[in-house]
């Protein structure tokens, strides 16, 4: 046991013109980011999945809004290891939002290690 906490943390960058899965966003779905309504359903799902592994007492799980490269860096200034997903962002998508975990790779005073996403419940 390393004697280390892990602290999860999301980071809300909306409203943006492109989903997190880089399709473009309808107009009435920027209208639900801006009430919260889209927010908060997305947070209590994380919530659940992240009860659902019995986090230990010492692990947090924070939501916060910003660009997600520059506050996962500032948040883990301190931190002896930064873990970021590898989005499946391809055409538009990557182009409008950039790259989360080469920003890390990129910028962080922690090593960093990045996870690629799961597609179809298997690595590619």
């Amino acid at each position: 046991m390393s004697g280390s906490t892990l602290r999860a943390v999301f980071v809300s960058d909306w409203p943006v013109g492109v989903g997190a899965d880089g399709r473009p966003l309808l107009v009435e779905d920027v209208i639900l980011a801006q009430d919260g309504e889209l927010e908060r359903a997305q947070n209590a799902a994380i919530t659940e999945i992240y009860r659902e592994i019995a986090p230990e007492a010492d692990w947090s799980l924070e939501f916060t809004r910003g660009k997600s490269g520059k506050v996962l860096v500032e948040r883990s200034r301190d931190s002896r290891l930064l873990v970021v997903g590898t989005g499946e962002h391809v055409g538009l998508g990557r182009i409008m939002l950039g790259s989360t975990s080469h920003y890390c790779l990129g910028h962080a005073s922690c090593p960093v290690v990045a996870v690629p996403a799961l597609v179809g419940g298997a690595r590619e």
